[in-house]
């Protein structure tokens, strides 16, 4: 090979291998703003919202109907998904994720939040992208599993 084809290859090379190291870098950065905006709008919801104080709630199982009827208690913070030890236990679902989503007490509101599931988690049929406030009556949708939330 001329001494020359492998000088521009070099050059080629070393300026793909920047490319590449700057959009990591772009990329990486844009997700870390991304959850730090999704993060902010969260807090300021929470902030924002007023509203009565939680009673204790449930989880109804309102579909697949061969399990219908099946409940599960809500905690403080409580886990869904299809791991043996989430709180509400789906290992039924092939399509929910191990740990799907969580749900938690804050300032005495039920709230869920999606965990990065493959499938997303809806409340009342409106996907879950931060954390939202949950009560009495919602429908919740994680995997093809549908839940009534009661108490």
């Amino acid at each position: 090979m001329p001494p020359a084809l492998i000088h521009a290859l070099t050059w080629i090379f070393l300026a793909l291998l920047w490319l590449f190291f700057l959009r990591t870098i772009r990329a990486v950065w844009v997700e870390v703003r991304h959850q730090k905006i999704s993060l902010q709008e969260a807090a300021d919801e929470v902030k924002a919202s007023s509203g009565s104080t939680l009673s204790p709630l449930k989880l109804k199982i309102i579909d697949p109907e061969d399990l219908a009827g099946r409940s599960f208690e809500i905690t403080d913070e409580t886990t869904i998904g299809r791991s043996p030890g989430c709180g509400v236990p789906i290992d039924f679902d092939d399509f929910s994720s191990s740990i799907h989503a969580r749900m938690f007490v804050k300032d005495s509101k039920l709230w869920i939040e999606d965990l990065g599931s493959t499938n997303g988690t809806f409340v009342n049929e409106r996907e879950v992208l931060r954390p939202v406030m949950v009560k009495r009556g919602d429908i919740i949708q994680v995997g093809n599993t549908l839940f009534e939330v009661y108490r």
